[in-house]
C-alpha cells in the first residue's frame, strides 16, 4: 500500500513540473523542426495596421501677407477693367486654402497639409496666365473648392481658380492625395490610361453622363475627323490625355477630379469645348488603380 502512494505521488509531481513548464514557456513557439523560437513584437509594424479609416475634419487655412503679396498681388498690377479702372485687389481670406485636422499620425498631416498648399500656390498654376488671356499673370479674384471627398485611402479636393472678372473665366484642378503617404496622385496613378480608355470615351455609348450628346459630339467631331481610323483617334487623344508621347518625359496630369459618382476630367475646360468630361465610377472599374471610393464621404469645410 505505501509503494503505491509513493507512486502516486511521484506521477502527480511530473504532472505538476510539466504544468509548470508550459506556463513558463508561453513566450516561445516551437516551428516544425521542434526548435524553440522567441516571439518578437515589432511597435513600427503594429503602428502601421493601425486602421486608417479614422475621422478627419477640413477646414480653411489663411495664407500669410507675404504669401498674398507674392501670389495675389501681381496680377493686379497695372490691370485695369473694361471702364478703364484697376481692378480692386480681393480680400486675403478669399485666397484661404483647406487643411486636414483630426489625424492621430501630425507628421503625415503636415505633410498633407503642405502637398495641399503647394499644389495650389505655384507658378505653373496660380501664376500661369488663363488659356486665352494673354497676360503673364492673371487677377485671380478668389478660390473654391466644391465637394471634397474622402475615404481611408484618398482626399480628393477639386479646386477652381476664378478670374476677376464677374466668374466669367476659372481654371481647375484636383488635389488627390494618398493618405497612407501624404503624396499627391495624378490621373495616370488613378486610371490606367491606354488607347482602349480613349477609345470607349469617343465612341461608346453611355461610357459618359452625357445626357444632351454635347460631349460626345465635342470628342467625335475633334477627334475622328476626316474619317479618321479609330486606333488614330483614339491613340490621338490618348497623347492628349497623358500630357506627352511614348518615349517622352512623362507629365503629371491633374485637370480632374473625383466625386462619389465618378471622375470628372476637366483637361478642356476654359478651351471654347464642353467643360466637364463626366465618366460614372461603374464604367471606370476595369480601368481603376486604386481601389473604388464609392463608399467615400463628402466633407464640409469649417470655416
Amino acid at each position: 500500500m505505501r509503494r503505491i502512494c509513493i507512486k502516486v505521488i511521484a506521477i502527480l509531481v511530473m504532472l505538476l513540473l510539466a504544468l509548470t513548464s508550459c506556463t513558463q514557456r508561453e513566450d516561445k513557439v516551437i516551428n516544425s523542426n521542434l526548435e524553440e523560437q522567441d516571439i518578437e513584437v515589432n511597435p513600427d509594424k503594429l503602428k502601421q495596421e493601425e486602421p486608417l479609416n479614422q475621422s478627419i475634419e477640413v477646414s480653411l487655412k489663411s495664407i500669410s501677407q507675404e504669401e498674398y503679396d507674392k501670389w495675389v498681388v501681381p496680377g493686379y498690377d497695372d490691370y485695369y477693367n473694361q471702364n478703364g479702372e484697376l481692378y480692386q485687389l480681393p480680400e486675403l481670406k478669399a485666397f484661404d486654402y483647406p487643411c486636414v485636422e483630426g489625424m492621430k499620425d501630425n507628421e503625415l498631416q503636415n505633410k498633407i497639409n503642405e502637398t495641399i498648399k503647394t499644389a495650389i500656390f505655384n507658378e505653373k498654376f496660380f501664376s500661369g496666365p488663363m488659356c486665352g488671356v494673354e497676360i503673364e499673370t492673371t487677377p485671380w479674384s478668389e478660390v473654391d473648392f466644391p465637394g471634397i471627398i474622402y475615404n481611408k485611402e484618398i482626399l480628393s479636393i477639386p479646386v477652381v481658380l476664378y478670374w476677376n472678372r464677374e466668374k466669367a473665366y476659372y481654371k481647375s484642378i484636383s488635389v488627390t492625395i494618398d493618405m497612407k503617404t501624404g503624396e499627391r496622385l495624378c490621373l495616370e496613378d488613378i486610371i490606367n490610361l491606354t488607347e482602349d480608355f480613349t477609345y470607349k470615351l469617343i465612341y461608346e455609348e453611355d461610357f459618359l453622363d452625357d445626357k444632351d450628346g454635347e460631349v460626345r459630339a465635342f470628342l467625335y467631331n475633334y477627334y475622328a475627323e476626316s474619317n479618321m481610323p479609330q486606333s488614330e483617334a483614339s491613340e490621338w487623344f490618348l497623347v492628349d490625355l497623358r500630357g506627352y508621347e511614348d518615349g517622352d518625359e512623362k507629365r503629371d496630369r491633374n485637370e480632374f477630379y473625383l466625386t462619389k459618382k465618378g471622375l470628372v476630367l476637366t483637361t478642356f475646360s476654359n478651351s471654347g469645348s464642353p467643360e466637364d468630361i463626366n465618366i460614372p465610377l461603374e464604367n471606370l472599374k476595369n480601368f481603376l488603380k486604386i481601389e473604388s471610393w464609392d463608399k467615400s464621404e463628402t466633407l464640409q469645410l469649417q470655416k
